[in-house]
């Protein structure tokens, strides 16, 4: 509103807009630790069932030499028969 000179001026922000933008910034560091917390524990839970694709390289029979399909991000990737 304007002051007595017609100079408009904003009033400041009262506190009630500080404690509603802590409020919402700690309710939002709360949900991501949340979030975080659920991802590591899934994640665990993911790794014990990844275990049982595990295929150990005595049950691999390779060519000699073995014949590489291809090369990928990890390594190469060679034609073998399991078991």
């Amino acid at each position: 509103s304007p002051d007595s000179s017609g100079t408009c001026t904003l009033a400041p922000p009262s506190r009630l807009y500080l404690h509603i933008l802590i409020g919402t910034v700690c309710a939002l560091g709360a949900c991501l630790l949340v979030a975080a917390a659920t991802a590591c524990v899934r994640g665990g839970d993911c790794q014990q069932r990844d275990m049982a694709w595990r295929i150990r390289i005595s049950e691999l029979q390779f060519d000699d030499p073995a014949e590489v399909l291809g090369r990928g991000r990890y390594g190469q990737v060679l034609k073998a028969e399991y078991r």
